[in-house]
């Protein structure tokens, strides 16, 4: 993940196949949780075969 100072942004990419992931704290943010003070939004990209 990636987190942007300017528009206090943060942007990650995941593949999780087999395992739940788990969105996770980091010190950075200083937030008991990673939504305490922002909003998730999720977009799922898919590759479809021919």
């Amino acid at each position: 993940m990636t987190y942007t100072h300017n528009d206090r942004l943060i942007i990650g990419g995941a593949l999780p196949v087999n395992e739940k992931l788990p969105l996770e704290t980091v010190d950075l943010i200083r937030s008991k949780y990673f939504c305490e003070r922002r909003e998730v939004g999720i977009v799922c990209v898919l590759k479809v075969k021919a």
